[in-house]
């Protein structure tokens, strides 16, 4: 017996394969005395938007790039990466020469804290229903 699935006459998609292509949330940047390409942003919507494909607990994400040449650090910037996610917000600060490699840092931590969020929700599933 095939399971019953929902069919949404707007789209022309199931319910379920609309569920799993979900990616309506919104990237917000903020950007204060560097530059951030297009391809970067790009790169970022495709990062999360991978990291987001199959779940439904991402909501949004901001990004705030600084530089910091004017202070006395090693580094010149530093990204600030926040993932709106359920049951838990996801930050990630990491600081490099480059505004590229700053990103890159910050979107490699972001994604590894949603992936040990999401194996503890797993677990603390697990475990209830046993």
């Amino acid at each position: 017996m095939k399971p019953f699935i929902r069919y949404n006459l707007r789209s022309g998609q199931t319910m379920a394969k609309r569920a799993r292509t979900r990616t309506d949330f919104a990237i917000e940047y903020a950007v204060e005395d560097a530059t951030l390409t297009q391809g970067m942003k790009a790169k970022v919507a495709d990062r999360i938007q991978r990291l987001a494909g199959g779940y439904k607990d991402i909501a949004g994400a901001a990004i705030a790039i600084e530089n910091m040449k004017g202070t006395k650090r090693n580094a010149s910037y530093r990204c600030r990466l926040v993932l709106y996610i359920k049951p838990s917000n996801v930050v990630a600060v990491r600081k490099a020469d480059t505004e590229a490699a700053a990103l890159t840092e910050a979107l490699d931590a972001a994604e590894r804290q949603v992936r040990a969020q999401r194996e503890r929700m797993r677990v603390q599933y697990r475990t209830k229903t046993a």
